[in-house]
This record gives C-alpha cells, sequence and structure tokens, in this order.
C-alpha cells in the first residue's frame, strides 16, 4: 500500500503509477530515456554531494524558502534535482509533504534512505498526468541545463491550475567564475533573464529576492578576480570552494546576522534570486 498521501492521491485521481520501488527504497520510472544535465558527479565523492548545501549557508536558504513557501501556503511540493536533500529533507522536517526527484542515482539513495519519497530519474521520465501537482521546487538547478525551456514547459503542463514553482538560482552573470564552471554552470541569472526564461515557457514571475548580498564582494575577489590573471584549474577552484564554505560555517553568527539585515534593507542584488512563478492564465 502506498503510503505517500501525494502519491496515493495521484493514482486515486489520475490513476498515476508510473515507477517501480526498488530493494533500496528507491523509485525508478517504468519508462525512462536519457536527458543530459551538466553536473560532474565525479567532481564530488559520495558522501559529499554537493557539501556545501549542508552548511550554514544551506540553512539559510532553506528558512528563505520555507518563508516563501509558508507566504504562498504550499505543504506538498515536488522537487526536481533534489541532490542530497538540503531542502526536501529539511522541509519534510518541518511538515511539508515533498517527493524527491534526482537523475543521480547516489542522491536518491541519500534522501530515500531518510525517509523522503525518492525517484532516480528526470522530471520528464516520470511524465505525469496533466494538471496533476500543487507545486513544484527547482532549486540550483536551471543553471545546470543548456536550455531549460522544455523541462520549465513540462513544469506547466503538469502544475494544476493553481500550482506555483518555486525556483532559485546564481545571481548576476558578471560572478560566473571557473567554480560554476566546476560544478556544471552554464550561466547566473538577471531577474530579467529568469523572467523572460519563464515567460518563454509559459509562467509569470509574480516575486522575488535576492540573498546573500552581503557575499557579493567577497564572491568576486575570491573566485571571478583570480580568474582574470590566470587559469584556474576546475578541481582545485571545487577545493577551494569547500574551503570558503567551512569558513563560512565557522561564521555562522555573523551571517545570520547580516541575512537578518539584509531582510531589514532589501538590496536589490545577492548571490542567489529565489522567486514564485505561475502558469500564465489564458484570457477568455
Amino acid at each position: 500500500v502506498e503510503r505517500s498521501l501525494e502519491l496515493q492521491r495521484l493514482l486515486t485521481q489520475h490513476s498515476w503509477n508510473g515507477f517501480v520501488l526498488n530493494e533500496d527504497g528507491v523509485r525508478l520510472p517504468i519508462k525512462t530515456g536519457h536527458t543530459k544535465i551538466s553536473f560532474p558527479s565525479e567532481s564530488w565523492d559520495d558522501n559529499d554531494i554537493n557539501s556545501e548545501g549542508m552548511g550554514v549557508w544551506a540553512e539559510i536558504r532553506l528558512h528563505e524558502i520555507h518563508s516563501l513557501m509558508s507566504e504562498y501556503e504550499i505543504s506538498t511540493f515536488w522537487e526536481v534535482g533534489s541532490g542530497a536533500g538540503a531542502v526536501c529533507l529539511g522541509l519534510s522536517k518541518m511538515g511539508y509533504e515533498a517527493i524527491a526527484i534526482e537523475p543521480l542515482y547516489a542522491g536518491a539513495l541519500f534522501t530515500a534512505s531518510r525517509g523522503v519519497v525518492s525517484f532516480a530519474c528526470t522530471f520528464e521520465e516520470l511524465n505525469l498526468p496533466a494538471a496533476s501537482i500543487p507545486a513544484i521546487g527547482v532549486f540550483d538547478v536551471l543553471e545546470h541545463i543548456k536550455d531549460p525551456t522544455n523541462l520549465l514547459r513540462e513544469f506547466g503542463r503538469v502544475l494544476s491550475k493553481d500550482g506555483k514553482l518555486v525556483i532559485s538560482v546564481p545571481a548576476h552573470p558578471f560572478l560566473f567564475s571557473d567554480y560554476d564552471s566546476s560544478i556544471g554552470h552554464y550561466r547566473r541569472y538577471t531577474v530579467t533573464e529568469l523572467r523572460r526564461s519563464l515567460a518563454n515557457a509559459g509562467f509569470d514571475l509574480i516575486h522575488y529576492q535576492y540573498l546573500f548580498s552581503f557575499l557579493v564582494p567577497l564572491a568576486w575577489a575570491l573566485r571571478v578576480l583570480p580568474g582574470k590573471f590566470r587559469t584556474v584549474d576546475s578541481v582545485k577552484s571545487a577545493k577551494h570552494a569547500r574551503t570558503q564554505f567551512r569558513i563560512a560555517q565557522k561564521l555562522s553568527p555573523v551571517f545570520r546576522f547580516l541575512v537578518w539585515l539584509e531582510r531589514v534593507l532589501k538590496p536589490p542584488f545577492g548571490l542567489s534570486i529565489i522567486a514564485i512563478a505561475i502558469p500564465t492564465k489564458e484570457l477568455d
């Protein structure tokens, strides 16, 4: 018997049961294809998948995502590209029902082993029914896809009439560095570019906010500036980034104060953009 209320609802209301459950507790789509994403899994060992995602950086981002989802009354969501579960595991502990979708098996296994319903596949491979799910979360994923238009359109197809798309992306193209390349980023976004990308796929951007504005000068100095004078090895760049995150963890009280200040001042820049989009309403 399916214990997930969300999957049970899809079975009951839409007759969808397009997966098999393996011995690891990971769900696999019955019909699979192949969609390439840009994430160099070999650059992270299995026990350190996106290791920065488990520190103070992720804790602060999780809090902001939770606040936004609470404001828009989202309680059940499908997270696409869930990685090692920095978002879905945290929100599950807060009472949300999360469905994790992760094409790297190690990530899906990790979240499944911690009690989150997890699919090891791309979102498109699930072939969900049209207008069937209430919310989708896609956190630091769109920048890993060369052209995310088709994926965004698939989101629009399966979201319900009042569905919400919750997004986070890295901000400001001028901050693009060897670190971005080392973890498979194709781009960093401006709000204008994000709005245009969403509009091309049939979405309206209804809310956005910046996060980690106080880190912009530091990111430029530590990641962008060195690359202007020499070629930076991508593996070394990733290792340096891990060191930076460990330092950030030690400075977490300072980070939390600066984020509080950021909420008050609302500066028009940051390392990340967090946003909410809805399917474009068709005119009668």
